[in-house]
């Protein structure tokens, strides 16, 4: 299995990368509120989800049926969103060689 690292030092697989990447394009792409929900819980477990974007985010696999966020998954979404203001970005999780 291969492993890569992200942006925020960890190691995560390739393939689980891709899968959360995946869900977080279409996020970006088809319900936006959902995407700055997943964020702001990734930032603080004490964030309360809005209750559509719970259902969406639960149907997706990124969050659990207690609304916990695991570490892989958070991994990935800090690694790949960042904001610009008040707008949200998404990019590559991956870390890039600085050699």
């Amino acid at each position: 299995m291969q492993k890569i690292q992200l942006k925020n030092g960890s190691h995560e697989s390739a393939k689980f990368v891709n899968k959360i990447m995946e869900s977080l394009r279409m996020l970006f792409d088809e319900d936006g509120a959902a995407l700055c929900e997943l964020v702001w819980k990734c930032e603080s477990s004490h964030h309360h989800l809005f209750s559509p974007a719970s259902a969406k985010l639960k149907k997706l696999g990124l969050i659990d049926e207690r609304e916990r966020v695991a570490k892989s998954v958070r991994n990935v979404v800090l690694s790949a969103v960042r904001r610009e203001g008040i707008d949200f970005c998404l990019g590559s999780p991956i870390r890039e060689c600085t050699a």
